[in-house]
C-alpha cells in the first residue's frame, strides 16, 4: 500500500470522527431543547448574508472533501508536494485538535453552543478551564 493511500484513508477516518462528534453534540443540544441554528437576534447582529455565506461555504467544503477523497484524475492539478513529515505532522495536529474539541464539549456539557451567543440560562463560571474553553470556542468559531 502506498503512502498516499494510507494518508487518504487516515484523513477520511479523521473526517468521519469529526462528523460523528459534531452530529453527537448537535443531537445532545437538540435533546436538551436548545437551538442549533442562529436565532433572530443572531441573524440581525451578523446579517442574513453572512449566515447564508457560512452555509454555502460549509456545503462547498463538504462537497470538496467528498470529491477529493477518492483522488480523481481531474483533481490532480490541485496537488502539490509536501514533505512526508509535514503531512503527518498536520494529521497529528488534527488528532490533537479533535481531542481538545471533544474534551471541551464534554466539560462545557449543555453550556456548549454551536452558535456563540449569550443566554439568560447560561451560568457564568470563573474557573480557569471554563474561561479558557469559552474563549477558545468563540475565537475558533469566529475564524
Amino acid at each position: 500500500m502506498n503512502e498516499e493511500l494510507v494518508f487518504r484513508i487516515d484523513f477520511l477516518i479523521l473526517l468521519g470522527i469529526l462528523l460523528v462528534i459534531r452530529g453527537g453534540s448537535a443531537f445532545h443540544v437538540r435533546r436538551s431543547g436548545e437551538r442549533l441554528l442562529p436565532d433572530k437576534q443572531a441573524v440581525e447582529r451578523e446579517g442574513r448574508i453572512a449566515i447564508i455565506i457560512r452555509v454555502i461555504l460549509f456545503v462547498f467544503l463538504i462537497s470538496f472533501l467528498v470529491l477529493y477523497s477518492p483522488n480523481p484524475p481531474w483533481m490532480r492539478f490541485l496537488s502539490f508536494y509536501l514533505p512526508v513529515w509535514l503531512r503527518w505532522g498536520a494529521f497529528i495536529l488534527g488528532l490533537v485538535s479533535l481531542s481538545f474539541w471533544t474534551w471541551a464539549q464534554i466539560v462545557l456539557n449543555k453550556e456548549w453552543s454551536p452558535q456563540p451567543q449569550l443566554r439568560a440560562s447560561h451560568s457564568h463560571s470563573t474557573r480557569a478551564k471554563h474561561y479558557l474553553l469559552a474563549s477558545f470556542s468563540c475565537c475558533n468559531q469566529r475564524g
